[in-house]
């Protein structure tokens, strides 16, 4: 269930804090970047929760959960940036027999 809260805030806080006329055009062009968020902006928080799920599973908390929640972080860096978008099918495989392993088990 906090997931799913959290899941929304984060959304949320996406759509209130990005500029609504922003294009990924636009933050490509030179001149602009400075001013405009980068593709590479958009993998902070993404990058910030896959360290956190990280340095929880290596404190002890190992739960079979954990490796769910680390394909979902993988797929949304492989979303973020474009370079990355051929690696959203394999994320996606991934997340999906971690699920199906979830359920199963």
């Amino acid at each position: 269930m906090y997931w799913l809260i959290l899941g929304f805030v984060i959304i949320s806080a996406v759509i209130v804090l990005l500029p609504q006329n922003m294009s990924f055009e636009m933050a490509d062009d030179p001149k602009l970047t400075s001013k405009k968020v980068t593709h590479y902006t958009l993998l902070l928080l993404p990058i910030l929760v896959l360290a956190w799920l990280l340095v929880t599973l290596f404190n002890g908390s190992n739960t079979h959960f954990g490796a769910t929640a680390i394909s979902f972080v993988l797929s949304a860096c492989a979303i973020a940036l474009p370079k990355l978008h051929k690696l959203i099918l394999p994320c996606a495989i991934l997340t999906a027999i971690c699920l199906l392993a979830e359920s199963l088990f």
